[in-house]
């Protein structure tokens, strides 16, 4: 997939987003532009020049801190800023950054990748799908809404993150729409680290099975 096709997606996403949510306003413009932001930063994908590594990297920590001041404004906004305070979330967040380095100190030519799929992608597609919309999305509708908007959602997002291949498109779409689920039940901000870990667990377990596919 391209990189216009990849963020033509994503645009997609975003306008299909916000008209299920019946409240949207300017006020929430900086949810969806932090997310058009990350999904930016992540185009990087497909092309992994080891020359240019250190030049996209310091790319996507630019275009990361414009989003991460987009999704903290938001969290402010829902009076939800206290589940960044999380003992359990901080960990999560840690062992992320921890295991990023360390497999990229092994496989530097995909260091990037290794970065956005265990850092970016548990901590802050989870801190805005299935926290920030997750909230706008709950206080919208009743409960079969809300399972149905979940699962369009996750259709969306499984279609918007590159790859087509069924294996890898059904399991993304599963495995987001299962989060939602699992944030539903656990809907206090002491259980969200819970969906970030799973989250982490999933990316990682991918990351190790490419490494033993291309190691066979």
């Amino acid at each position: 997939m391209t990189i216009a096709l990849y963020i033509v997606l994503n645009l997609i996403l975003l306008i299909i987003s916000l008209t299920m949510i019946k409240s949207w306003g300017i006020k929430l413009l900086p949810t969806f532009a932090s997310i058009f932001l990350l999904y930016c930063c992540a185009a990087t994908f497909y092309d992994t020049d080891v020359e240019l590594i250190q030049i996209k990297f310091l790319c996507d920590v630019i275009i990361l801190l414009p989003s991460t001041l987009l999704i903290l404004i938001s969290l402010k906004r829902q009076n939800n800023i206290q589940i960044l305070k999380e003992i359990k979330l901080l960990i999560v967040v840690i062992v992320s950054i921890v295991s990023s380095i360390i497999l990229s100190l092994f496989y530097k030519k995909d260091s990037i990748f290794i970065f956005k799929t265990l850092f970016i992608g548990p901590i802050y597609e989870s801190l805005f799908f299935h926290e920030i919309v997750f909230k706008l999305v709950k206080k919208e509708y009743e409960l079969k809404k809300k399972i149905f908007t979940f699962f369009i959602l996750s259709l969306l997002i499984g279609f918007s993150h590159g790859s087509l291949e069924l294996f890898a498109l059904c399991s993304r779409i599963i495995g987001f729409f299962l989060l939602y689920l699992i944030r539903l039940k656990w809907n206090e901000n002491s259980k969200f680290w819970y969906v970030v870990l799973i989250h982490f667990t999933y990316n990682l377990l991918l990351i190790i099975y490419g490494i033993m596919k291309i190691g066979v």
